[in-house]
C-alpha cells in the first residue's frame, strides 16, 4: 500500500524540522528505468503474480510492475501461465514497454492464443520504428529482434500485430 509520513528533526532552540517521506505501493511506479543488465519477465515470476493481484479479466489501465509498463487499453490480461494480448495493439496502445540503456537483443516466447489460428502475429518496436513482425505458431517459440542502433532511454514496445497471442516470457539481453 502507498504510505506517507514524516520524520521530525529537533533543531537548536526547540524548533522541529519535518521531512515528509512517501512510500509508493505495489504497481504505483510512474517512470521506467533504463535496463543495462540481462532482464527477463516470465509467467512464473511476473504474470502469475499479476493474475493474482489484478485478476484474470481484460484490463483497461496503464501501470508499471517490475520496470515493465503495461498499456492495457482493454486488450491485456494475465493468467498464471502467460500474459495475453487479447487483440491487436500497437507500439503505443495495448502493449508492454520497457526502457533500454543501449543496444541488445529482445527475445519473446509466444504462441497463438487460438490452437487452430496460424495468422497471429507479434510485433515489436524500437522507439518509433516498427521491427520485423513474426507469425506465431500454435506452440511456444522464441522470437528475436537484434537492436543495434539503440541509445540510453529508448523505449522497446511489444504487442500483438494481429489478434490474440499468449506471451510466456520477455527477455532483454544488452550487448
Amino acid at each position: 500500500d502507498e504510505r506517507e509520513g514524516w520524520i521530525g528533526l529537533n533543531l537548536a532552540g526547540g524548533e522541529v524540522l519535518k521531512i515528509t517521506v512517501k512510500q509508493n505501493g505495489k504497481n504505483t511506479a510512474t517512470d521506467l528505468t533504463a535496463i543495462s543488465t540481462t532482464t527477463e519477465w516470465t509467467a512464473e515470476a511476473n504474470f502469475k503474480a499479476l493474475a493474482e493481484s489484478k485478476g484474470t479479466n481484460v484490463l483497461n489501465e496503464t501501470f508499471i510492475d517490475n520496470n515493465l509498463k503495461y498499456i492495457c487499453g482493454g486488450k491485456i490480461k494475465f493468467n498464471a501461465n502467460y500474459l495475453r494480448f487479447d487483440g491487436t495493439g500497437s507500439r503505443t496502445n495495448k502493449c508492454v514497454q520497457f526502457m533500454i540503456a543501449g543496444p541488445g537483443t529482445l527475445t519473446v516466447s509466444a504462441k497463438s492464443a487460438n490452437s487452430s489460428a496460424t495468422d497471429r502475429k507479434i510485433g515489436a518496436s524500437h522507439g518509433t520504428t516498427d521491427l520485423t513482425v513474426h507469425t506465431l505458431t500454435t506452440e511456444y517459440s522464441d522470437y528475436t529482434w537484434e537492436i543495434s542502433s539503440a541509445n540510453s532511454g529508448d523505449i522497446i514496445s511489444i504487442y500483438s500485430a494481429n489478434s490474440g497471442i499468449n506471451v510466456k516470457s520477455i527477455k532483454w539481453t544488452p550487448k
